[in-house]
């Protein structure tokens, strides 16, 4: 992936525009690769409930250099060895101006916050989004004594 403005992310399951009235239908129709279980179930519920409106990319990937090395040593036809290699953000979402990434896991949790720091910086370098990129994460069970590291590195949370 070179620099440059993207208006597509081309590894990823997408674009959805998902809006109130089509946010029950696009939760179903939508396929997620990578997620567990209760990851998916948390979030097929949340774009039912039209909680961020906007489009949409699902199971995003990023290139690293373990995956740069899978590649180079594949050949171009190689995408699908490289593909365990890369980095996968669960999703994107282009909305009213803002762009986020958003990590679904069942529990609020280090690892999750973790992630989302990790994956900022690549998302940018990547897909050198015109918008502001925020980071949000998606839970059912909470740890609240994790919402003022979440507070302190802007990570919107929302429990469900």
């Amino acid at each position: 992936m070179g620099k440059g403005r993207k208006d597509l992310i081309e590894l990823a399951i997408g674009p959805y525009r998902v809006n109130k009235a089509n946010a029950w239908l696009i939760a179903e129709q939508i396929h997620f690769r990578h997620y567990k279980a209760d990851e998916l179930k948390l979030a097929k519920e949340f774009i039912r409930r039209g909680e961020l409106l906007g489009t949409w990319f699902f199971d995003v990937y990023l290139a690293n250099e373990r995956s740069a090395k899978v590649l180079d040593m594949t050949g171009f036809g190689g995408i699908s060895e490289a593909t365990p290699w890369f980095d996968r953000i669960d999703a994107t979402c282009l909305s009213e101006g803002e762009q986020y990434i958003i990590e679904f896991k069942d529990r609020l949790n280090y690892s999750g916050i973790g992630q989302l720091l990790g994956y900022k910086p690549q998302y940018i370098d990547q897909y050198s989004p015109e918008a502001p990129v925020k980071l949000g994460y998606v839970y059912h069970i909470d740890k609240p004594e994790l919402h003022e590291l979440a507070y302190e590195h802007s990570i919107r949370l929302w429990r469900i």
